[in-house]
């Protein structure tokens, strides 16, 4: 998967959002190697310090493995949408050196939660909890360990309509220099049900507490909760 960010200004925001919708991701989905686009909408306001994160937007591009991902990364289609949107950037705030980042992320098989009972499932809605972290090679055996027998067990112990994936950023070889972004590890968890419950789960905010002992340790440590906008997927037979 591709993951990007943007974080575009408060007066900016409105007219970015519906290129994205309008133009953006119906050109990148007729580009060959991706096929499923989605757009959310980072929780900003109102939410523990936890998950106050960087940016305010991310768009994720689905490919079913790294070779059809690099060949939509490399071709002339991605090069003219890219440059399209570059309009936008003077509108951007800074995230972590650069005006839009992202990061190739390979991924596990996705882990589902089988229990607790579904939050207001008459406000449901796709939530995503992306967390990243940077970490060198002397933390790597103990921080996998925690990952896979501490932090997505208890995550998956939130509900069953949780889903939970650990990714390792690509880093050789990338065509375009700022999906290199910090973030060598990922975990995605999908929630479904209303943001805000969601937000404000006491579970979730026990297992992100548990999570800050990294933050103490690690140079770079994000976590973003958005909220699905749109998404579009490739139209069969293109591509």
């Amino acid at each position: 998967m591709l993951l990007t960010r943007a974080w575009p200004q408060h007066d900016a925001v409105d007219e970015f959002d519906s290129w994205q919708e309008g133009r953006h991701f119906p050109e990148l989905v007729g580009v060959p190697g991706v096929e499923r686009a989605e757009y959310f909408r980072v929780v900003e306001r109102d939410i523990a310090q936890v998950l106050q994160g960087s940016g305010n937007r991310i768009a994720v591009y689905w490919s079913v493995d790294l070779e059809p991902l690099m060949t939509f990364l490399t071709h002339p289609g991605l090069a003219v949408a890219v440059e399209d949107g570059s309009r936008f950037f003077p509108q951007f705030n800074e995230l972590d050196g650069d005006r839009y980042t992202g990061n190739i992320y390979r991924l596990g098989s996705p882990a589902r939660g089988s229990g607790g009972d579904d939050d207001h499932p008459d406000h449901d809605s796709v939530v995503i909890l992306v967390e990243r972290y940077e970490v060198p090679a002397d933390a790597r055996d103990e921080f996998d360990q925690w990952v896979r027998e501490v932090h997505v067990a208890g995550l998956l112990e939130l509900g069953r309509r949780v889903c939970v994936r650990v990714g390792h950023a690509v880093r050789a070889n990338l065509p375009i220099p700022y999906y290199n972004s910090p973030g060598s590890d990922l975990v995605l968890t999908t929630f479904g049900g209303s943001v805000r419950a969601i937000a404000h789960d006491p579970r979730l905010l026990a297992r992100l507490g548990d999570a800050q002992r990294w933050d103490r340790r690690l140079v770079y440590v994000r976590r973003e909760l958005a909220e699905l906008g749109f998404d579009r997927d490739r139209e069969p037979g293109r591509g």
